[in-house]
């Protein structure tokens, strides 16, 4: 049996293509799946800061930092989606991994943030 070698050329052209499309659909799927649930626990977690002081925080660096987790974790998860978002678009190769590295920095980020404002708190009443 004899190949064509133009038939072996658009098969690999229809392969490698295949595989860009499914590349973009599972990154695209996974930023609109993972995007909106990291905001939504990040503005759970920020709220439950507001607990930290058991009522009014006593000094300023408390209260700021109070303030702080209740709007820098949502904002900071958002802004790593975005920068992850623009990552994934200027990458060539697979990006699937992008929106799961994002997540991962998104938790470690929420768990940094809210970890200093309970040092804070602690520390300043």
């Amino acid at each position: 049996m004899k190949i064509n070698p133009l038939s072996a050329a658009c098969a690999l052209c229809v392969v490698a293509l295949g595989a860009f499309v499914a590349d973009a659909f599972t990154t695209v799927a996974l930023f609109v799946v993972l995007t909106p649930l990291a905001l939504v626990v990040a503005g759970y977690f920020g709220m439950h800061a507001l607990m930290l002081g058991d009522g009014e925080p006593r000094s300023t660096v408390s209260r700021a930092a109070v303030y702080t987790a209740v709007l820098g974790t949502p904002l900071g998860t958002l802004a790593i989606n975005i920068g992850a978002m623009f990552l994934a678009h200027a990458m060539t190769g697979p990006t699937f991994w992008v929106p799961l590295a994002a997540a991962a920095a998104n938790v470690a980020f929420v768990v940094g943030i809210l970890t200093l404002v309970g040092v804070l708190v602690e520390e300043f009443g």
